[in-house]
């Protein structure tokens, strides 16, 4: 059984990254498709070191962040994220 510090962290860190791959950075638009990808890494490291620290609504929820701060079509990284914690 894990602690909810320990479930938290994943969480957080999943957040970050997705918030800071939506940030502004002024960067052409084929290097900022490369910035949600960031998440994707974290939640593929989460989902297969520590399977039961990393709830199923994390990667899902930063996903639909993801998709509503860039003004992408909604659910795209959602999906994008899912298949990663898979």
């Amino acid at each position: 059984m894990t602690s909810v510090a320990g479930r938290l962290v994943p969480a957080l860190s999943i957040a970050v990254l997705a918030l800071i791959a939506v940030l502004p950075w002024g960067l052409p638009p084929d290097a900022r498709f490369v910035l949600p990808l960031g998440p994707f890494i974290a939640i593929h490291y989460w989902a297969s070191r520590h399977p039961d620290r990393l709830s199923e609504w994390v990667p899902f929820a930063a996903g639909l962040a993801v998709d509503v701060l860039s003004n992408g079509p909604l659910g795209y990284w959602s999906l994008i994220y899912l298949v990663g914690y898979m």
